[in-house]
């Protein structure tokens, strides 16, 4: 029996070890407006190409399955296809396309089946060996805050192939 723990002692350690790390490559996020939180089920972000001289569109889109979604059209600086770190501001004016802004986002509610929109805030993303640390901050139609964050790897399409 005594030779039995000792055997068993090393494999149940080795088992803790090998799953401790599994939560590195774990995706997780939340929304929270209304002092209702939900989580992310999905984050992915979509390629729409030059908006302007050295500038790019990409949308970023958070959703929670069955309540909604959040989402955010980014002006990023070239050469850049993907979302890179920074403090990105609410910008209205559309027609500026400043890189580092984003000039509309908005929170779908799936339920009411509307569309909420952002009138000012911020997201910042931070970029690491491919996994994104993302939160916001922002004020919508209303007055209310809408917040999240989100930890993990970023969906990608690149909506200008045809």
């Amino acid at each position: 029996m005594k030779k039995l723990l000792l055997f068993a002692l090393p494999l149940l350690a080795l088992t803790f070890v090998a799953c401790s790390g599994d939560n590195k490559n774990k995706n997780e996020g939340s929304i929270t407006f209304a002092e209702v939180t939900v989580p992310v089920t999905d984050a992915y972000m979509e390629y729409y190409g030059e908006v302007e001289d050295g500038v790019v569109n990409v949308d970023l889109t958070f959703e929670s399955e069955g309540n909604g979604a959040v989402y955010f059209y980014m002006n990023v600086a070239e050469p850049n296809n993907k979302l890179v770190n920074g403090i990105y501001t609410f910008d209205l004016d559309s027609s500026s396309y400043e890189a580092g802004t984003f000039y509309e986002g908005g929170l779908y509610l799936e339920e009411e089946n509307v569309t909420v929109y952002i009138t000012a805030g911020t997201v910042t993303i931070a970029v690491n060996d491919g996994r994104y640390t993302i939160s916001f901050n922002c004020t919508i139609q209303g007055g209310e805050t809408l917040t999240g964050s989100y930890k993990g790897a970023l969906g990608w399409s690149d909506e200008t192939v045809v």
